[in-house]
């Protein structure tokens, strides 16, 4: 009943697709083969790579972990078709905003609020054991909270939403974001700017040099649903700043779980398909998800760090 009430979108989003190429579909955790540290690395670069245009430095190892944070994504576009479209422009036509405008395509995610504060805590403790495991030695949170140079960054509330993506028109494999919903971990802050006026990049060189890091980094991790399944995303990002070189590694595929998560849904005129989470699968999901995800983002800081061949190889895989 659901899938025809989207035949109007699909129609109309054969345009975008034909227009801007499409993605490759996301796989399941279970056909990602990831179940060892031997090919978790070996995997890292098909999932991240950097920024052509804003490479990460290279040749740090102490590391000022400033903002480590998951943006779910509640509501998003997506497809019909596996092969999500790169750019979405049906909402630019007058028959293609009618459907939107209608609900037709539109997705909603409703996710426990507990648990949305939840796992940034668990991912945060094990990305932070997985760059000790690669190498890095990472400067004490108190240390970096209670330096002069993070109180002259903005801060959010957790629960930070996003409005930034309202207009989106640019897809992932797994849809078109178009509002996030923000938590960072207890250990660390949600930065939004700063409060003086300069880049968040030039406070963060003054950071570095109180606390006696060679880099600061940002972390956000984005995570979601998509179909019936648990995800973590492309466009998760890494943002390395080093003195004047300021860098970004991003996700370049999703990941699924083998589980479904989605206990009921809805469709609803204008908001679309609203999903309801089945918390505890999605719980299971995600913690079951995330260990390789994040452990090949450490792995791939540390290969472009150029840390060192020999903790590579004894480096960190799924745990």
């Amino acid at each position: 009943m659901i899938r025809r009430k989207w035949n109007a979108a699909w129609m109309i989003l054969v345009v975008s697709i034909g227009a801007a190429g499409c993605h490759a579909p996301p796989v399941k955790l279970s056909e990602a083969k990831l179940a060892d540290p031997a090919s978790v690395r070996a995997a890292a670069g098909t999932y991240w790579e950097h920024q052509p245009e804003a490479p990460p430095a290279r040749g740090f190892r102490k590391v000022a972990l400033v903002e480590f944070a998951v943006e779910y994504v509640t509501e998003k576009l997506e497809s019909l078709v596996d092969n999500q479209p790169g750019v979405v422009i049906h909402e630019f036509i007058p028959i293609g905003f009618a459907a939107s405008m209608a609900g037709a395509g539109r997705i909603r995610i409703q996710i426990d609020e507990a648990l949305r504060k939840e796992l940034p805590d668990d991912m945060h403790r094990y990305f932070v054991d997985r760059l000790k495991d690669e190498g890095f030695e990472l400067v004490p949170q108190e240390k970096v909270r209670s330096a002069a140079a993070y109180g002259k960054l903005k801060l959010g509330s957790p629960g930070h939403t996003d409005l930034a993506h309202a207009f989106n028109v640019a897809g992932t494999d797994v849809g078109v974001p178009r509002l996030l919903v923000i938590e960072p971990s207890s250990d660390t802050g949600l930065i939004l700017g700063t409060v003086d006026g300069r880049t968040v990049e030039q406070v963060e060189q003054e950071l570095i040099e109180e606390v006696g890091a060679d880099v600061a980094l940002r972390v956000r991790f984005r995570v979601s649903v998509y179909r019936q399944f648990a995800s973590i995303e492309k466009w998760s990002i890494l943002r390395v700043t080093k003195g004047d070189a300021v860098g970004y590694h991003f996700a370049e595929r999703s990941l699924l779980s083998d589980e479904k998560v989605v206990r009921k849904e809805d469709f609803l005129p204008v908001a679309g398909i609203i999903k309801q989470i089945d918390t505890d699968a999605y719980r299971g999901a995600v913690k079951k998800l995330y260990p390789a995800f994040l452990a090949m983002a450490a792995h791939t800081l540390a290969a472009h760090a150029e840390i060192g061949s020999e903790v590579a190889e004894a480096g960190a895989g799924v745990r």
